[in-house]
């Protein structure tokens, strides 16, 4: 690797993360529009497709500071710094904390 960042990892991980969700979110659709049979799969399928997108970013994150590491130390702890303040956010957020 040359002496500039590639974020060809980072790149795939958000936009396979992407791709995956809104693939889970039109099949849940489209068995919500099969009837009430469906239905217990396209809610099971939404979930799915609204973890993916959730956990997304922080994929991303782990991800970018994997690449990071070796050239720019600092810059790949601060993406670990981000990944903590969002988990801490999000866990305040399901607890209620306002």
């Amino acid at each position: 690797m040359d002496e500039r960042y590639r974020s060809r990892s980072t790149m795939l991980t958000l936009t396979a993360g992407t791709v995956v969700a809104v693939a889970f979110f039109v099949i849940a659709f489209l068995l919500g529009l099969a009837g009430a049979g469906a239905s217990a799969a396209a809610n099971a399928l939404g979930v799915a497709a609204l973890i993916v997108l959730l956990a997304t970013p922080a994929a991303g994150l782990i991800v970018t500071s994997a690449e990071l590491w070796h050239i720019e130390r600092r810059a790949s702890q601060l993406a670990l710094l981000v990944l903590v303040i969002l988990a801490a956010a999000t866990a305040a957020a399901l607890a209620g904390v306002h």
